[in-house]
């Protein structure tokens, strides 16, 4: 048999310890890992030259602008950075223009995605103002709920304790929810305070 690819003079992490070897690739896949005694034919052999060959990595929060804040990065220039440094999967925040945080907008941040993505891209979700949509969000595909405490970013009131415990019962556990854990009040508070005596630099902060 011919496959695909041959890595030559590769190191893996095989049996909990890194070990030189050689990694076989057909459509796509691991085909065989061994000496290159054991390795098949292959259209193409690539000498590693000793570097670690690593699953592709996922980074679970980026912010991929595109749309309204495309000028600070978008879909295709956002996952290139990420295939560049070995991250195959990101997971994109909802805090966009427009919020991600119905089925409509999810739906047309996906569509608008497919065209421009180099990488495997899930999309988190903010809560919408009703928690009736909870359930067609979820079924659009979205990997989590985002829930911001110190800002007022999506549809949910983040003031309303009852509502935001309405919408954590409503999301059970079809899908994670990542919490920005803050206090409002206390954030505001201590800003004040520190305005006031005319700290607004780093160290305030």
């Amino acid at each position: 048999m011919i496959v695909d690819s041959v890595l030559t003079n590769a190191k893996a992490y095989l049996n909990n310890a890194a070990q030189d070897c050689c990694i076989a690739i057909e459509d796509g896949k691991f085909f065989k890992i061994g000496k290159e005694s054991q390795m098949p034919q292959a259209d193409q052999r690539i000498n590693l030259r000793n570097m670690l060959v690593l699953p592709g990595l996922i980074d679970a929060h980026v912010h991929l602008r595109d749309e309204g804040k495309a000028y600070k990065e978008d879909f295709f220039s956002g996952t290139s950075a990420a295939a560049a440094g070995g991250v195959t999967t990101v997971l994109d925040m909802p805090n966009n223009s427009p919020v991600t945080m119905s089925s409509a907008t999810l739906s047309n941040r996906m569509n608008i995605a497919k065209r421009k993505i180099v990488v495997d891209v899930g999309f988190y979700s903010e809560f919408p103002e009703s928690t009736d949509e909870i359930g067609d969000i979820v079924c659009k595909g979205v990997v989590g709920f985002k829930l911001f405490m110190g800002v007022q970013v999506g549809g949910l009131d983040i003031d309303d304790d009852q509502a935001l415990k309405n919408a954590f019962k409503q999301v059970g556990d079809a899908v994670p929810v990542a919490v920005h854990a803050e206090d409002k009040a206390m954030i505001r508070k201590f800003e004040t305070e520190q305005k006031a005596r005319g700290r607004n630099g780093v160290n305030a902060f």
